[in-house]
This record gives C-alpha cells, sequence and structure tokens, in this order.
C-alpha cells in the first residue's frame, strides 16, 4: 500500500506561530479555577460594556478617530468618562455642583 501524499511539493512545511508558549500559559490560565471565575466574572462585568459602546446605534465607537497610543487613550477615557455619566444619570445620581 502506498502512503497518500497530502501535497504536491517536494517537501512539508511545519510552521509554528512564535507566540505560542504565550498562546499556551494562557490556555492554562483559563484552564485553572481561578482563571475560570476570573473570565466567567468578565462576561458579566467588562464585556457588555465594550459591546454597548461598540453596537449600539448612538455610541457606535467602531474606530478610535485619533491616532498613536497616547491620543487613542484619551479617546478611550473620553468614552468611560460618557458611559460613566449615562449610568449615573440612570441610576438617578446628580453632579455636584462647583
Amino acid at each position: 500500500m502506498t502512503p497518500i501524499a497530502c501535497t504536491k511539493a517536494k517537501a512539508r512545511e511545519l510552521l509554528i506561530d512564535i507566540r505560542e508558549p504565550l498562546l499556551q500559559k494562557m490556555r492554562e490560565k483559563l484552564i485553572s479555577d481561578e482563571g475560570r471565575r476570573k473570565y466567567f466574572m468578565r462576561q458579566y462585568i467588562i464585556e457588555p460594556v465594550f459591546g454597548h459602546l461598540k453596537f449600539n446605534v448612538n455610541v457606535g465607537y467602531r474606530n478610535f478617530l485619533l491616532r498613536g497610543l497616547g491620543k487613542v487613550r484619551e479617546e478611550f477615557q473620553l468614552m468611560c468618562i460618557g458611559w460613566n455619566l449615562k449610568k449615573m444619570l440612570k441610576l438617578g445620581i446628580k453632579p455636584a455642583t462647583v
């Protein structure tokens, strides 16, 4: 019986991602009890906020408008301030007057 070749090339290449050790380390963290608990809590605390900011028609932050890490951080902080103000208004918390 002759072996079946999966390629017509003379040699096969196996490409390994250089980030594989980091990916494996993260997989191990997620499998641990503490990692599972943290990831489970993230689903309820953080991810809905990002989803709302990204997909809500009124907000719709699909891309950052500015370039550069510092400017993107500032733009994201403005988005977070807006989100927190919206939460405060929804809860009936009035901003302090100066």
